[in-house]
């Protein structure tokens, strides 16, 4: 992100804070002097970009921040550490339920459980119509103004289906099917699978896909999902805006059959990188690149040298966001990017639960 990007995200931030108060107007006027200023202070001309900036949303499953750092001072990551280079590098803490479920879904509303509903992997109800980022975004640039798709590796806690209810005797697998549990209906034992937290959240973006590393080996999980996401990087980003939500399932089911130490788990997170590096290579190729926002994070880490993350509070945040400044918690990413977008976040419903990384904050000792 350059310095120019960055202040002429800044200053429509500040015109649209203006138009908000003042009127329309006045803060085009206002918006012109300041352009004319910063052009006087820099010694040329500042073009303000037509476009806002795009978003990327890079989520990696299940990276425990410990083992990151590990990989950061071996060298192993070198295009996070590139992104992060142009913006900031973060630790991020998680308050509630370390399991991927709510966590994504705090990563995508800046809201905890009791609000966006979704309280565990085998305890959830549906979000909340229009609470998720693409949801906003679309609402807030219109629908025909810009392009969101939810991108999702992983099919069991990342999917927008019906309820199900599927008859016990017909069911010929050994295991039933996940999250399942056993009802009668009419004298007849079902399993039953509720409606799925993304339910709503499907038909309110453009594109949603679920499962895309299906039929993937363990060793490489992660190349159907990254194709995947250029094919849609290279039909939609020339356009018109966008925003992307794209999810690896890899290093959680990784870490989950061979442990957090494994040398599995690092190579798994090593192949993330690849991919980060090939989806920043396409954004430039596109033209695109230094207007768009990329923010990589996680949903929860591992618990020490275990298989399990029951207990697995430390993630991070990678951004070319170079006014991110701060360390905070998974909730707050979202008003980061809102803030980052110039967009009013303190007057949305219900009130966000997180704060924007990108300013200072002292939370109150007793509230």
């Amino acid at each position: 992100m350059t310095a120019a990007n960055f202040c002429c995200r800044n200053l429509r931030h500040l015109a649209n804070l203006i138009e908000e108060r003042r009127g329309g107007a006045y803060g085009a006027v206002i918006l012109g002097v300041l352009t004319f200023c910063l052009g006087l202070s820099l010694g040329s001309t500042v073009t303000i970009a037509q476009a806002p900036p795009n978003v990327l949303i890079v989520g990696w499953d299940g990276v425990q921040r410990g083992h990151l750092k590990e990989m950061i001072s071996k060298g192993e990551v070198p295009n996070l550490m590139q992104l992060a280079s142009e913006g900031n590098l973060v630790a991020i803490d998680i308050l509630g339920n370390t399991e991927t479920k709510p966590g994504w879904v705090t990563v995508l509303t800046g809201y905890f459980s009791e609000k966006h509903r979704v309280r565990g992997n085998y305890h959830w109800e549906t979000i909340p119509v229009g609470l998720t980022i693409l949801e906003r975004l679309e609402g807030y640039y219109g629908d025909e103004n810009i392009f969101t798709a939810m991108l999702h590796g992983k099919q069991g806690n990342m999917n927008g289906m019906e309820e199900r209810w599927i008859p016990v005797d017909g069911w010929t697998k050994p295991n039933p099917p996940h999250t399942a549990k056993m009802r009668e209906k009419d004298s007849i034992q079902y399993w039953y699978v509720p409606r799925q937290q993304y339910f709503y959240t499907k038909d309110n973006v453009d594109l949603f896909k679920s499962y895309l590393s299906k039929g993937s080996p363990l060793d490489n999980m992660n190349g159907k999902t990254g194709e995947y996401t250029l094919q849609v990087m290279d039909e939609y980003s020339g356009s018109e805006q966008f925003a992307i939500f794209v999810q690896f399932n890899s290093p959680d089911k990784v870490g989950h059959k061979r442990g957090e130490n494994s040398q599995e788990y690092t190579d798994d997170i090593i192949s993330l990188d690849y991919w980060l590096g090939r989806f920043v290579e396409k954004l430039k190729e596109l033209g695109v690149y230094e207007n768009t926002l990329i923010y990589v994070t996680s949903d929860h880490g591992f618990n020490e040298g275990k298989r399990t993350h029951n207990d697995a509070p430390f993630v991070f945040l990678a951004t070319n966001d170079e006014s991110v400044m701060r360390r905070g918690y998974l909730v707050d990413i979202a008003p980061t990017i809102y803030e980052s977008l110039g967009i009013n976040w303190e007057e949305f419903e219900p009130i966000l639960d997180g704060r924007p990384l990108n300013e200072p904050y002292n939370p109150p000792t007793w509230d």
